[in-house]
């Protein structure tokens, strides 16, 4: 009992002393509730100080990391800018990988629409290099399944591992097979879904369905051969229960895993000849699928070929093959000699093979959906026709700094430095780059060229040089220009030419342009007559008895008929027009200026002149044109004035000194010459040419 008194004591103790402890603990309260009052207060203005500036460093921080995106966007985006203009898709497609990458970032930092800031250009390149062709592939309905199951299991059968008929240099085996397995059973699949499923139709034909599974079996073989997978596929078809939604070949399993090395990996890539029969039977194979009516939007074959990889070593073997073949042509001993059968005979055997080359490569490219891989197979031609064009422009001697010689000596009794001034050498190769040019005319109405230019990103790709293919450019042209480049060296080459015959002619000439003594002989006594209208001596060359050129213009007449002859032969119609009229231009002013201008004319050698003018080269003119007068107009109005009567040529210049004199009217002038038949003449010059007489 005095234990547990003892022990109520202290707990009473403890309990009053607790409660003294709480009471006195009450009372503070009231004093730490006004303390923190006032903490709060202070608090609430640190915390409003605060809080702008952590939203600030927030957005700053935001800001910063969508700079630091931007700048690698802007990497990224140059990087495919660079690819774009070098044309290498490889360096394209790893760019916007990492492109699309960091956009996701950028737009989960940044509250403003980036991709306004892409040209418009990059969402098609993106889906190009993207995605492909086959990865696209539409899925096969159960029914088609079951219907494929026996003929997958026996093309699995055959096209692969060691038996017979699997040859990687026979692939027109195994599509063949499927072409015979498309025509047997398009009639009856035709008939099934006309008459037993009328109602409801399918989405699509059951033939196409069917044609699309087979080439399915096509595009995996082709895959596996060229090293593109590493294992051969499995069924797909034998497994009836997998549902239809299921993508077609999209199973992620070990044999259509990417082969790491790729096509180097294959011997049928590696291969020049086997990778380009490949390419052979698939094109033909192509043909024959439209044959079918097969859609050209469906699953093809030729859709494996358009692959980065593959595509890029069939452009380049493409490539080698037709300049390879080109250099052929145009290294024949005969390659610049007009074939027989031709329609132009003066059109050389190697342009109309040049021609066919180039158009066979754009009939391989038209079999491509791509618009972007077709573009690559124009680069190809391009790159032939700057070769062509380059090849054929260092046989032509103005190139090289030497002179045309105009001779009559034959080329066979020539040196070998001569052989290559021979006009049949340089004439066979401006009618073979005319050729060319009149071709690439006709190509504008083709809707194979006509499409590719009409895109624009296409043309812009076009416009750059690919470093895929090597283009030994001698020009610095837009490659798009290219009839502008073959057309600029086709008048260049006229114009040479026009100006190394006239250069002759001129030096032939010299002797004829500074005969005083024939421009100023007296006739003899009892030749001329007088006439009764113009009361003086008629100085025509009839009047006078002239018959025979002058002797001095015999080797400028020869020259000029023997050239003008052998061009006419050899040259096109539409280029040797391109060089006789400004050659009879030239003549003419140089006839004008530099022997009649220069020169004082007796009557004889006025009729002299006259005959040789008027006689013998309007004779060579009329041989070209039936109006002569619009190339030699100048000489022939000079040779009527001065062999007109002597009265009519004195009130002729009375009559002209009149007008010119300050104050007088400059129409009445122009009368007489109208009655006289001078058209190309100003009085001005009719008076300098009357003062000539003497």
């Amino acid at each position: 009992m005095e234990n547990e008194d003892a022990l109520l004591t202290k707990i009473v103790k403890d309990a009053t002393s607790l409660a003294a402890e709480i009471e006195k603990s009450c009372g503070s309260v009231p004093c730490i509730l006004d303390s923190l009052n006032v903490e709060v207060e202070r608090y609430s203005e640190v915390l409003d100080f605060v809080t702008p500036l952590v939203l600030k460093i927030d957005d700053m921080e935001k800001k910063l990391r969508a700079l630091e995106i931007q700048e690698t966007l802007s990497r990224y985006r140059s990087e495919v800018d660079a690819a774009r203009v070098l044309g290498n898709a490889d360096m394209a497609l790893d760019a916007f990988t990492h492109l699309s990458r960091h956009l996701g970032a950028y737009n989960d930092c940044s509250s403003g629409d980036f991709h306004s800031h892409l040209p418009p250009y990059y969402y098609a390149m993106l889906a190009s290099f993207i995605k492909g062709a086959l990865t696209g592939r539409r899925a096969i309905s159960l029914a088609m399944r079951i219907i494929l199951e026996k003929l997958e299991k026996r093309f699995l059968f055959n096209f692969y591992g060691s038996r017979l008929t699997n040859m990687i240099e026979k692939p027109e085996w195994y599509l063949t097979e499927v072409q015979t397995w498309m025509v047997l059973n398009d009639q009856w699949l035709t008939w099934i879904q006309d008459e037993h499923l009328r109602c409801p139709l399918p989405s699509t034909p059951l033939r196409v369905e069917f044609m699309r599974g087979l080439i399915g079996f096509v595009v995996d073989k082709m895959k596996f051969d060229l090293g593109l997978i590493a294992k051969p596929p499995k069924s797909y078809c034998s497994d009836p229960l997998l549902p239809a939604n299921k993508p077609q070949f999209g199973r992620v399993d070990e044999a259509s895993k990417e082969n790491p090395y790729g096509l180097d990996s294959s011997p049928l890539a590696t291969d020049p000849d086997l990778f380009g029969h490949l390419i052979d039977e698939v094109l033909n194979f192509e043909n024959r699928l439209d044959g079918l009516c097969y859609p050209v939007h469906e699953l093809r074959p030729v859709d494996v070929l358009t692959r980065l990889d593959v595509l890029h070593r069939w452009l380049c073997l493409e490539s080698e093959i037709a300049h390879r073949r080109m250099q052929d042509l145009l290294t024949k001993t005969q390659t610049l000699v007009p074939e027989k059968s031709s329609d132009s005979p003066t059109t050389p055997q190697c342009a109309e093979d040049f021609v066919a080359l180039v158009y066979a490569i754009s009939r391989r490219g038209v079999q491509l959906r791509d618009a972007k891989a077709r573009a690559y197979f124009f680069r190809v031609q391009q790159s032939l026709l700057f070769t062509f064009l380059s090849t054929l422009s260092d046989r032509l001697p103005w190139l090289r700094g030497e002179k045309t010689k105009w001779e009559t000596t034959p080329s066979a009794n020539r040196s070998d430095s001569a052989v290559t001034s021979d006009p049949a050498v340089w004439t066979a190769v401006l009618n073979a780059l005319f050729f060319v040019c009149e071709t690439m005319q006709d190509w504008t109405n083709d809707q194979y060229f006509v499409e590719l230019w009409e895109d624009r990103d296409i043309r812009k790709l076009l416009e750059h040089p690919d470093p895929w293919i090597d283009e030994p450019s001698p020009f610095e042209e837009d490659s798009s220009k290219m009839f502008e480049v073959y057309e600029r060296q086709i008048r260049q080459g006229l114009e040479a030419v026009v100006s190394s015959l006239y250069r002759s002619l001129c030096e032939v000439s010299r002797d004829y342009r500074s005969d005083v003594s024939q421009w100023q002989r007296i006739p003899e006594l009892g030749i001329g007559k007088f006439t009764g209208s113009g009361g003086g001596l008629s100085s025509t060359a009839a009047d006078l008895a002239i018959s025979s050129l002058s002797g001095k213009a015999t080797d400028m007449f020869m020259l000029l008929t023997g050239s003008l002859s052998t061009l006419a032969k050899l040259l096109h119609p539409s280029l040797f027009v391109r060089v006789w009229k400004p050659l009879f231009s030239r003549l003419n002013q140089y006839l004008y200026s530099q022997v009649i201008r220069r020169n004082h004319f007796t009557a004889a050698g006025a009729a002299q002149l006259h005959y040789d003018i008027v006689q013998c080269l309007r004779a060579v003119v009329l041989t070209y044109t039936e109006r002569p007068e619009e190339y030699i107009s100048e000489s022939l109005d000079a040779c009527k004035l001065l062999t007109l009567p002597m009265g009519v040529a004195a009130l002729l210049k009375e009559e002209l000194k009149d007008t010119l004199t300050p104050g007088s009217q400059a129409s009445s002038g122009l009368m007489p010459l109208i009655e006289l038949g001078i058209s190309r003449l100003s009085p001005d010059e009719v008076y300098e040419i009357l003062l000539l007489r003497l």
